[in-house]
């Protein structure tokens, strides 16, 4: 997977060693953020309920610029991307009268809609089909004999692999499952999406975090993959993809620019943690999430290797306690050991040398809070097991949690209000970014419908449609959003001749009327 930072997550090909110039050349973000928590979950409080990149690199992003300039070129006349129609289909899976996957993209779609769950990730991965695993779904071949969502994915990748030029091709992944429920990659999160988009499209992805101002043109955008997420009944799995929310949170910086975030959930006492990579321009891709405890007061400390010693107050009484693990080869966090070491309160720790294991941690005692102690340990790589040494009081004033530095660069993190997210809020900030939420990498963007929260809807200027809300839709586009209609029909079509939706996903797309339609249209194939 070319994806992330080399030391970060994989190793690419032919590249040893950490540094600045392994980083991903991202542009900054923009739009939205993550989750917040609710008991054993991380969602949000208030909800109840690029690519350019070459072959085998890192994946940017980026749209590919159009062929109109000073040197003489073709000039790019192609409809911007909000401004085009797509053929389209809904309920790609399920066969009937929209054929198999091929069947569709060889009759121009370019909009395909896998409905998956998350349920038994971790023995069976994501899975597709309707109202359940392999509900609805059509084996007929050339669709895949499976329900798995990345050999579903495939079909689609490797069609476009085949037909170079196509217009981009829309892939809209309805979540069926709450998402917020599995506390880390391994269970199936956002991260784990996140992963397997790249993984299959790596290359070939339009980010979201990478839209900024007008959109690109479909000329520009060929060959290109934009990704959706959709699934009016799992709002809080699209919320938890563009916002986060805790509080107490706590950093760590390496010289590589990796970097931890730790903070308590905004409303219990779990612990939860973000791994992100700092990029050239100052910005955050954060990658993984997760929970790792219960507890308060949070502190973490990297070194140079990707060894962390995090360490936190009980959430029952004043005992102090420490975990300790890596960073692991796909950049997620490896826990190794977890003991109690002391008791007070505020803890605080970081390595006395980036290079080496030796740490020093300071707290405020538990007795008097005019009095502060301090360790100095030393972390056992390969077993986690810290060996605390020289304890006493001391006159230094406890390590700033919230901020750290390394030569790679500056960090500060904090629990704040910040546009439709609202309070308590994770946000970071470096010298020349921010403050900006720390969310999942924004790589698909947000399908938002009617009654989804300020969160979603700041988001992103994709919105699905039922078939007959024709007035709503018109108002959508025509204030320059992005409409989608499902089950659309011949009388929808009729109705909304004069001013049709960008995709009309509809369950009949290879008959004479849609074929009818879209020539009618002008979709970009």
């Amino acid at each position: 997977m070319p994806w992330y930072h080399v030391c970060f997550l994989l190793l690419l090909p032919g590249v040893s060693g950490c540094g600045a110039k392994d980083k991903i050349p991202e542009s900054p973000m923009a739009g939205a953020a993550d989750s917040g928590a609710d008991g054993d979950t991380d969602s949000g409080s208030d909800v109840t309920p690029g690519d350019s990149g070459s072959e085998g690199g890192v994946d940017s992003g980026e749209a590919t610029p159009g062929d109109g300039d000073d040197t003489g070129g073709e000039i790019d006349l192609s409809a911007t991307y909000n401004r085009a129609y797509f053929r389209a289909s809904h309920n790609s899976y399920s066969g009937g009268e929209r054929g198999t996957l091929v069947a569709q993209l060889d009759a121009g779609v370019r909009q395909i809609e896998l409905d998956f769950h998350d349920n038994d990730y971790e023995e069976q991965g994501f899975r597709v089909g309707h109202g359940s695993p392999g509900s609805e779904v059509d084996h007929s071949s050339p669709n895949p004999a499976s329900d798995s969502l990345e050999d579903w994915m495939m079909v689609v990748s490797d069609w476009s692999l085949a037909h170079p030029g196509h217009a981009p091709i829309h892939l809209q992944l309805n979540i069926k499952d709450d998402m917020t429920d599995n506390r880390h990659t391994g269970e199936g999160s956002l991260a784990a999406l996140n992963s397997l988009l790249l993984d299959v499209l790596s290359g070939r992805l339009f980010w979201a975090r990478n839209l900024e101002g007008d959109w690109p043109t479909v000329d520009s955008l060929r060959d290109k993959f934009v990704v959706g997420l959709t699934g009016v009944e799992t709002m809080t799995s699209r919320v938890a993809y563009v916002r986060d929310k805790g509080r107490d949170p706590a950093v760590a910086i390496n010289d590589h620019g990796q970097i931890i975030e730790v903070h308590q959930s905004e409303l219990h006492d779990s612990l939860w943690y973000w791994t992100g990579q700092l990029q050239d321009d100052g910005s955050v891709i954060w990658w993984h999430h997760g929970r790792y405890d219960n507890g308060r007061s949070p502190a973490i400390a990297l070194n140079n290797n990707g060894v962390f010693v995090e360490v936190h107050r009980s959430q029952t009484d004043d005992d102090l306690w420490y975990w300790s693990g890596s960073i692991g080869p796909d950049g997620d966090l490896q826990f190794l050991e977890n003991r109690e070491f002391d008791s007070g309160v505020a803890p605080s720790i970081r390595f006395t040398d980036l290079e080496a294991n030796t740490l020093r941690e300071i707290h405020t005692s538990d007795s008097d809070e005019s009095v502060r102690w301090d360790w100095l340990a030393e972390v056992d790589p390969a077993s986690g097991l810290v060996a605390w040494g020289a304890h006493g009081t001391t006159a230094d004033e406890a390590f700033d949690t919230d901020t750290a530095s390394a030569e790679a660069g500056e960090v500060s993190v904090a629990s704040a209000t910040h546009g439709a997210s609202g309070a308590n809020t994770l946000v970071y900030t470096t010298p020349t970014s921010g403050p900006s939420r720390i969310r999942y990498a924004q790589i698909a963007f947000i399908d938002t419908s009617w009654g989804d929260l300020p969160v979603l809807t700041e988001a992103s200027r994709f919105r699905s449609f039922p078939s007959g809300d024709h007035v709503a839709l018109r108002d959508w586009t025509a204030g320059g959003g992005i409409g989608r209609m499902w089950h659309f029909s011949e009388s929808d079509a009729e109705e909304l001749a004069s001013s049709p939706p960008n995709f009309g996903a509809t369950d009949e797309p290879l008959s004479a009327w849609y074929n009818s339609w879209a020539v009618g249209v002008g979709v970009s194939e």
